[in-house]
């Protein structure tokens, strides 16, 4: 003998929580697919923080030797251009020297990025201050 009273609805109870795992599981991945990009993106902007920071001390050292002396002018990348390639992607770095007083220069150095469709520029503003006196 058979008891239907006592099997239905079990079926759409079954569906339904089924169905919530299931958002639940397409909610995770979304948040993991955000992270993915966040981590690429911050990776991107962290090498061209570090490719600033070395045009700059670059453009440092020039200043310091009286033979190559920094000029008011505008610079391409300085160091090897084996560290424009990157994540994955290509970078550029400009560096342009303005007219300063006091014997400072200010110099502004943009780095900019192309990876996988993204593309983006960044800015750095810093002034130079050639170093005298003995070098040891």
């Amino acid at each position: 003998m058979r008891r239907v009273g006592e099997q239905q609805g079990w079926l759409l109870l079954e569906t339904i929580v089924l169905g919530l795992v299931l958002l639940a599981a397409v909610s995770c991945l979304q948040v993991y697919q955000k992270s993915a990009e966040l981590r690429q993106a911050d990776g991107v902007r962290t090498t061209a923080v570090f490719l600033a920071r070395e045009e700059y001390s670059r453009l440092q050292c020039r200043a310091d030797r009286a033979a190559d002396a920094v000029h008011p002018t505008t610079y391409g990348w300085l160091g090897s251009p084996t560290d424009l390639q990157a994540n994955g992607g290509s970078y550029t770095v400009e560096a342009v020297v303005g007219d300063g007083h006091d014997g400072c220069l200010p110099v502004r150095v943009a780095v900019g990025w192309q990876t996988s469709g993204h593309s983006g520029t960044v800015t750095f503003e810093r002034m130079i201050v050639p170093h005298s006196g003995r070098r040891r």
